[in-house]
C-alpha cells in the first residue's frame, strides 16, 4: 500500500484510466539521435554507456502521455536542490508507472524529460536538441507521434540485455491496461522466460530484501513501496508458474 492505497485500486484506477492506450512494443533503435556532430562523438545519460557499443531502445504508447516527473515554481521552472532536479508528488500514473521503472528494467520516459525541458535547459543527461532529435527519429517509424499525448519508453544497455527488459516492460504494461489487478495473478510462458532473463536469481528466489532493493527510489525518502508489492506479487506467481520447489529456488537464488 501507498498512502492508503492497495495497489489492487491503483492497477484498476490506471486500467479504467487507459483503456484506450495503445503499446507498440517493437523495439526503435534510437541511438543515432545522441550523435553530436559538434561534440564529434555520441552524447548520453553516463548511465546509458559508451555509445555506439551501448544501444538505446525505445517501445511506443499512444493514448497516454507518462509521467509529469519533476516539480516546478510558479513560473514553470524545474526545482533543483543541490543541483539536481526535485521530483514531484507522486499521482496514480507515477505510482503505478514507477512498478514498471523497477532497477533491473530502468527507463527514461520521453515525456518526463519533455515536460522538463519546458523548465530547464538540462535534466538528467539531456538537452534540447536530444529531445527534438529522438522526436524526429520516432516521426521517421511512426508520424503520427504526438510528443504531449503519446509515451516513449527508452532503455540503454547491450542490445542483448535492453530487449528482454524492454519486451516485459511492454507486457507489463498491456496486461495492466487489460487486467488491472488481475496482471497480479496471470503469467504465461513467455513473461516467465522474460522475468528469468531479466532479474537476478535472488530475485526469482523470493529474497524479500533483494525485492525491496529492486523498486522504485529504494533507500530514498521518495522510495515507492507499491513497486516493492508489485513485484514481490510478480515473482510468486512466477515461482507457481514455473513450479519451482524450494530446493528449485536455492539453486536458482545461487545463480546471482
Amino acid at each position: 500500500m501507498t498512502d492508503g492505497i492497495p495497489l489492487e485500486s491503483l492497477l484498476d484506477g490506471f486500467r479504467d484510466r487507459y483503456r484506450t492506450l495503445t503499446v507498440a512494443p517493437e523495439p526503435l533503435d534510437l541511438t543515432d539521435c545522441y550523435w553530436s556532430a559538434e561534440a564529434g562523438r555520441h552524447v548520453a545519460p553516463r548511465s546509458y554507456g559508451p555509445l555506439p557499443e551501448s544501444r538505446v531502445l525505445g517501445y511506443l504508447a499512444f493514448g497516454g502521455a507518462f509521467v509529469r516527473k519533476f516539480a516546478k515554481d510558479a513560473d514553470g521552472r524545474v526545482l533543483r536542490r543541490d543541483g539536481l532536479p526535485v521530483i514531484g508528488g507522486f499521482s496514480l500514473e507515477q505510482r503505478v508507472m514507477a512498478c514498471l521503472c523497477l532497477y533491473d528494467i530502468r527507463n527514461t520516459s520521453l515525456y518526463e524529460i519533455s515536460d522538463a525541458m519546458d523548465g530547464t535547459h538540462r535534466v538528467q543527461g539531456y538537452r534540447r536538441w536530444h529531445l527534438r532529435r529522438l522526436i524526429d527519429g520516432i516521426r521517421a517509424v511512426h508520424p503520427d507521434f504526438s510528443p504531449d499525448g503519446d509515451s516513449c519508453f527508452l532503455f540503454a544497455g547491450p542490445r542483448a540485455e535492453a530487449e528482454p527488459r524492454i519486451a516485459l516492460n511492454a507486457l507489463w504494461l498491456r496486461a495492466i491496461i487489460r487486467d488491472g489487478r488481475d496482471c497480479l495473478k496471470a503469467m504465461s510462458g513467455d513473461e516467465a522466460d522474460l522475468m528469468a532473463a531479466v532479474f537476478p536469481g535472488s530475485v526469482l528466489a523470493g529474497d524479500t530484501d533483494e525485492i525491496r532493493r529492486r523498486s522504485y527510489m529504494w533507500g530514498r525518502e521518495i522510495w515507492q513501496p507499491q513497486s516493492a508489492d508489485f513485484l514481490a506479487r510478480k515473482i510468486a506467481t512466477w515461482r507457481d508458474f514455473t513450479g519451482l520447489s524450494r530446493s528449485g529456488w536455492a539453486a536458482v537464488s545461487a545463480r546471482s
